[in-house]
């Protein structure tokens, strides 16, 4: 999964920098990009979820057809040529995130139930952020492309539900690999514990950041 991995690293380094820009010059420009990295980020987690979920089947009984179809994004049809083909499969964004933990916790954790957290809010405000961020990718004439302060709030705390749900898959699989043998680690069978604890604490503190959280609303300088 090398090339999946150094896409992990650009998307999540994006996302921080992105993060970082807005802090330093909160333009209505620089609240899109945010919105659009955030939604980078987060399909791009789900993604490495899905195809981590792959490997481990692979050495397992294997997972089901349907369900791997699902993990690669992809569906198959007969072309009139009577061939079988291919072809990329569209999920939705909340609920490919859903299926990304459920699969991950299934192959990864068996037995573990995963805590979808159902009734949280931050289903909605993903849901809402993805709208946000279609709204801004495909612009229509009657709809604004300024991102309000309310918006922005709640694009932040989207980000942070995600973060938490992810914190809560990778904690007990990095307690796991700080318990095992350094040549274990070294051989690859366990995450990299320094690497994943220093992500989550970066990615945290950028989600939790006043500047897109809820307790701090700014004014953005008009669009230009």
């Amino acid at each position: 999964m090398g090339g999946n991995e150094d896409q992990r690293h650009v998307v999540r380094r994006d996302y921080l920098e992105a993060f970082r820009l807005l802090t330093e010059r909160d333009t209505q420009f620089q609240r899109r990009v945010y919105v659009y990295v955030a939604c980078a980020f987060i399909e791009s987690e789900t993604w490495m979820m899905k195809q981590m979920a792959l490997e481990k089947a692979s050495g397992a009984a294997g997972m089901p057809p349907d369900e791997a179809s699902a993990c690669r994004e992809i569906r198959y049809y007969v072309r009139e040529s009577g061939v079988v083909a291919s072809a990329p499969a569209f999920q939705s964004f909340v609920p490919g995130i859903r299926f990304a933990f459920r699969v991950a916790y299934r192959w990864h954790f068996p037995g573990r139930v995963w805590n979808e957290h159902k009734h949280d809010i931050g289903w909605t405000e993903l849901r809402r952020l993805y709208d946000l961020r279609s709204r801004l990718v495909h612009p229509k004439a009657d709809e604004t492309q300024s991102v309000s302060d309310a918006e922005l709030a709640e694009a932040g705390r989207a980000v942070r539900f995600f973060v938490r749900l992810t914190a809560e898959f990778i904690d007990p699989w990095v307690r796991v690999a700080e318990a095992a043998d350094a040549l274990v680690r070294s051989a690859g069978e366990l995450p990299d514990t320094a690497e994943l604890r220093e992500l989550l604490a970066a990615l945290g503190d950028a989600a939790a950041s006043p500047s897109v959280g809820p307790e701090h609303t700014p004014t953005a300088a008009p669009l230009p």
